[in-house]
């Protein structure tokens, strides 16, 4: 009796001692899963928090350009026509200076173009342009054209020769000293150019089966505006 009451005791002794184990492995790991929860919660609240800073910062930058595209109209605009990365470099360094050649652009629509010359542009002292003038001429010239000049200044020498809205049916020019390199700035519609037509049997345009040509001049003609010439002053 002593013996089984012995075997009986170490057995209950047993499921104590496992049952112990178990509850202390339960316990570890109901610490675990609140660690692992715990860890969890504050990832997804650092990530809230950099949401919410980013969401912040970005509707900011956004209300600062808007404010910006509604009050600096203007000074975009001037941009367009002044920034370097818009630069289409026009040379005629390699043709007689003594005649003006037709820069040719196509297909004009409410075409801003600024011509501009720095100072010491090819050599030193060769002379100053800055040349804007707003080109339109589409649907084959039967329509609305115009060359509508804002100012015109210069020095050392006269660099514009002449000035066409509808050169061609579908063509504006703008007659340019040779011999000299020109920056050009584009500010609205066309679809190909400047082209230097550098010879009056260059074809500038075939329509159909008729091809139009441009020739070199060697005046300044009346219509271009004088030197120093502000539109509205």
């Amino acid at each position: 009796m002593s013996n089984e009451h012995t075997t009986i005791t170490e057995s209950l002794a047993k499921v104590a001692t496992r049952a112990n184990e178990l509850c202390n492995t339960v316990d570890a790991q109901i610490d675990n899963i609140k660690n692992t929860l715990k860890a969890e919660q504050d990832a997804l609240q650092a990530k809230k928090t950099q949401f919410d800073a980013q969401a912040a910062s970005s509707i900011s930058q956004y209300q600062g350009k808007m404010d910006d595209f509604i009050e600096s109209g203007d000074n975009r605009y001037q941009k367009a026509l002044s920034k370097g990365d818009v630069i289409v470099p026009v040379n005629l360094k390699h043709l007689d200076d003594s005649k003006f050649y037709p820069v040719t652009l196509y297909h004009c629509k409410m075409l801003d173009v600024r011509v501009e010359r720095y100072v010491h542009d090819d050599v030193s002292g060769g002379g100053i342009l800055d040349y804007f003038v707003q080109l339109q001429n589409w649907s084959n010239g039967g329509d609305f054209t115009f060359a509508k000049q804002f100012h015109h200044s210069y020095s050392g020498r006269a660099f514009v020769g002449k000035i066409s809205a509808a050169s061609t049916p579908y063509t504006s020019s703008i007659w340019l000293r040779g011999g000299w390199s020109y920056k050009f700035y584009l500010n609205g519609h066309y679809s190909k150019g400047p082209v230097v037509i550098e010879s009056e049997t260059q074809v500038v345009e075939r329509i159909a089966s008729t091809d139009y040509f441009l020739a070199p001049i060697t005046e300044v003609q009346p219509h271009v505006a004088a030197n120093n010439f502000i539109l509205g002053v």
